[in-house]
């Protein structure tokens, strides 16, 4: 019985934490993954309690999957926070890496040599703004379902469907 408990609550835990990764990293309107893996988590739950009745077992699987969902809206609030921050707050981001540049000669390796707040971060990692070095200078971008908005060292952030 300890064993199934300790089961559990791990199950849970894993419930929680895959609930807002797939909320914060896979937010679109019809969300077909993130219901796959609630199912099967709640599923699980069934197969480890199910000895102990129906109605507990039916109980865990509705107790797992509204954790689920939970934890699953909350991550797609946050997930479009930061998607509208790095809209708000993108081109920033471009005068820190040209006064970056402007220091030290040269772009950095990752965003995180910039020392400053950035925008689009998230509670589980990546976050939205994604960083990288080109032989030219760098290309910076962040993008949702919908729409991807992309920067260069001399393009500011277009939009692109």
């Amino acid at each position: 019985m300890k064993a199934t408990a300790i089961f559990l609550v791990a199950l849970e835990l894993c419930t929680a934490v895959a609930g807002l990764w797939l909320g914060e990293h896979f937010n679109t309107p019809f969300p077909l993954e993130s219901l796959g893996v609630m199912l099967v988590l709640a599923a699980a739950v069934v197969l480890v309690v199910r000895r102990l009745g129906v109605f507990v077992a039916v109980a865990g699987a509705v107790g797992t999957a509204a954790l689920f969902a939970l934890v699953w809206f909350a991550g797609a609030n946050e997930s479009s926070l930061a998607f509208n921050e790095c809209v708000r707050e993108g081109e920033p981001v471009r005068t820190l890496l040209a006064r970056h540049r402007s220091r030290t000669g040269q772009f950095p390796q990752s965003l995180s040599d910039l020392e400053s707040r950035l925008p689009g971060r998230l509670t589980l990692p990546p976050g939205y703004l994604h960083y990288r070095r080109t032989p030219q200078g760098y290309a910076l971008g962040f993008r949702d379902w919908l729409v991807e908005h992309r920067a260069t060292e001399s393009e500011p952030f277009l939009a692109f469907k």
